[in-house]
């Protein structure tokens, strides 16, 4: 086992989800029948991390309906 798959193993085990790699995001592309240059991957890449960090930013918020995170702004 690498030691990047060591720490996608630990991290699933924590409920954590694995960190993407260039490999992880060439394969998930593939099966799913999407194709594009590998220069491409790496802004991909790149994107799913930031997107990862937000979603860990958003769950450390609380779910309770009646707090201000949960408040709707409608316009």
């Amino acid at each position: 086992m690498t030691l990047g798959a060591k720490e996608d193993a630990v991290a699933q085990d924590r409920g954590q989800a694995a960190r993407p790699t260039l490999e992880s995001v060439r394969t998930r592309m593939a099966e799913a029948g999407i194709s594009a240059p590998d220069a491409c991957t790496a802004g991909v890449l790149a994107n799913l991390i930031v997107l990862q960090d937000h979603v860990a930013t958003l769950r450390a918020f609380a779910l309770d309906p009646r707090s201000a995170s949960a408040m709707r702004f409608e316009a």
